[in-house]
Formats: structure tokens, sequence, C-alpha cells
């Protein structure tokens, strides 16, 4: 009993009297607690509440502790565009991920850190994505041409139900196959269904508590070329898709369009 009562009292002590500092000059933020951190200000009921009232305390940037790792927060489009527009060059590095890191071996451009090596690929990236028609009526008639496969898919399964992240997924990677490979997959093929699980599960690998721990000449390689093209998928069909189904969740909302969508009975997952 003794020793559960001094445990109790040395906690105690240490949530009130160690106080852990930000560097100097960095933006305030609530004051962090011993281990914890400041996990009690992000766990509540509602996330986006409690990040209006830091925003509402601190001002549009402030600073908070997610897990052992300081980060910034940034609010509104004045701060965001400072940051990352006029700042650019400050802020382009990424932060370090043991797991990405350990996967990638520092090639690509998506985890690649900012420096000559990613400089150098993603005038590549553009240059070779322009010639594949970026910003082309070539590209839009790929984009089309998948939508109409889109549209099939809903109609065959009206009346029943479907998993429309899935849907996303499957035509964001057949518009990136048509661009880097100048062919599109079944949406019921095998080796298709294996590539966007494989893309889901690492994704959701890569941000998870698993990926929080701690000159003159070419970068060019073929590793890094495998690299590249793993990457454009990867960016490509996890980004396009999730956009895609939270604009599908918001029409959803919306009384007119479920008027005009009255004919199409499918169950959304």
């Amino acid at each position: 009993m003794l020793v559960s009562l001094v445990l109790f009292w040395i906690c105690i002590l240490l949530f009130v009297f160690i106080r852990i500092q930000r560097p100097k000059n960095f933006p305030p933020g609530p004051r962090p607690l011993p281990i914890f951190r400041n996990l009690f200000h992000l766990i509540t009921s509602n996330p986006l509440k409690a990040i209006f009232w830091l925003t509402q305390r601190y001002g549009n940037v402030y600073s908070l502790y997610i897990g052992g790792r300081l980060a910034v927060v940034l609010n509104g489009l004045k701060a965001v565009k400072e940051a990352l527009v006029t700042n650019a060059v400050d802020f382009s590095g990424r932060p370090e991920n043991s797991l990405t890191n350990h996967l990638s071996k520092g090639k690509g451009v998506i985890f690649a850190d900012y420096g000559p090596s990613w400089k150098e690929h993603r005038c590549f990236a553009l240059m070779t994505l322009r010639n594949f028609g970026l910003g082309k009526q070539s590209m839009e008639k790929r984009i089309l041409g998948e939508a109409e496969h889109i549209v099939a898919r809903l109609e065959k399964c009206s009346g029943g139900s479907m998993n429309a992240k899935t849907l996303f997924h499957d035509a964001a990677s057949n518009i990136i196959y048509l661009v880097l490979f100048g062919t599109r997959l079944d949406y019921e093929d095998k080796t298709h269904k294996d590539f966007i699980r494989c893309v889901t599960e690492n994704s959701k690998i890569s941000n998870g508590p698993w990926g929080m721990k701690v000159g003159g000449r070419s970068f060019f390689d073929e590793k890094q070329l495998m690299r590249y093209v793993v990457d454009l998928q990867f960016a490509g069909i996890d980004t396009t898709s999730n956009t895609l189904l939270t604009a599908f969740l918001y029409l959803m909302t919306q009384p007119g369009i479920q008027e005009d969508c009255a004919s199409l009975s499918v169950i959304i997952l």
C-alpha cells in the first residue's frame, strides 16, 4: 500500500513540476504532459472542434507534441501559402520515417527528402508526364474512357451493394496504367485486385504507428526508375480515389442528386 501511494505521488509530481520546453522561437501551443504530451488535446469526441479551439487560443500557427514529435499546425490560406509557397524551399523536406526510409532507400520522389536527387527527378516526372498527355486532350480521353467503365459497373450493381472505395481505386489505377504502360486491366482481374490491395494496405501501414519510428553526378539508375513507377502509381491511386470518394459522399447527401439517381438503386458500403 505504501509503495503504491509513493508511486502515485511521484507521478503527480512529474505532471506538476516537469515542464517540456519547446525549442527557441518555436510557435506557441498547449502545455504538453510528461509521457502523454498533447494526446488529450486531440483525443476527444469532436477532434475538429478541438482543433478550432486551439486555433482560437493560439492563433493560425501553433505547435503540438504528437507522440514524441513536435509538429507545427497551420490554419488558413494565408499561413499555408506563406509556408508552402513563399517559403517553399524551407518547407520542402520530408520528415524522417524509419519504415518508409527502409522501404524506399531514399529513391523515388514521394518519400525522398528535398535535395539534388529530388529536384532532378521532379523535373523528369513533369517532363515525362507532359509527354504522356498531362494537361492535353489525350489525358482527358483516357479519363472519360474510364468513366464509362465506372458507369457500367454502377449499372451492373444496380439493386445490390458495392464498395465505392474499391471502385475509385480501380478507376484511378487504370488511368495511371494507361499513362505508364499503355494498357488497362479489367476490374475483376486478379493481378489488378492484388495490386490495389497492396497499395491500400501499404498506405495504411506507412500512415500508421509502424511508420512513426524514429553535385555533378546523375541520380538515375534502374532501381530508381522502378521505384519511380511505383511512386507514381501509389500517389495517383490513393489520392485520386479518396478525392473521388469524398465527392461521391457529398453528392449522396444532396436530396436533388438522390432524386436524379433514384433509378439507380445501389447501396454504397
